[in-house]
């Protein structure tokens, strides 16, 4: 296939994915994990509030600790949101766009995989569009949650492997 077949092909799963998504950019946490995701956003706002330190994410908890820290995972996608909105302000759209890319970085690294396990262009573009648009991947890739970052090491950890 040609370079610029592929790359016409690669931007078409890019405008996709922004154009189905679209319509939530703005929107609010809401949904199913909408706990989790708040408890993220939660992370999020104490960098940008309180505490830049990335060893000490921090969430709203009402049980008499003094530190309220949250340490279930390393927070490194909250900690790097939270520096972008302290230059670009508190937004729900920096958020969304922040996970538009790791989404991309996922549909990127599938492509590459899928090359790589079948040496062949266009069974890899058509497993990059059908990954984006599976249905778990669809609504949570644009939902703050670090499972997202982790499903596109992930990814690109079998690409280098």
């Amino acid at each position: 296939m040609r370079k610029s077949v592929k790359l016409s092909a690669l931007f078409f799963i890019v405008i996709t994915n922004f154009i189905v998504h679209y319509e939530y950019l703005s929107q609010d946490i809401r949904g199913l994990h909408s706990w989790r995701q708040s408890q993220t956003m939660w992370n999020i706002r104490n960098f940008v509030r309180y505490d830049s330190n990335i060893l000490n994410p921090r969430t709203n908890v009402l049980n008499g600790d003094n530190d309220n820290l949250y340490r279930y995972e390393f927070p490194v996608m909250q900690w790097l949101i939270a520096m972008i909105q302290k230059g670009t302000g508190e937004k729900i759209e920096v958020v969304r766009i922040f996970m538009y890319l790791v989404g991309l970085m996922a549909i990127f690294g599938m492509y590459l995989l899928i090359k790589e396990v079948t040496s062949h262009d266009w069974s890899a573009f058509l497993g990059a569009f059908l990954f984006q648009l599976s249905p778990i991947f669809y609504y949570y890739s644009w939902t703050p949650l670090p499972d997202v970052l982790a499903l596109a090491a992930g990814i690109w950890y079998l690409v280098f492997i």
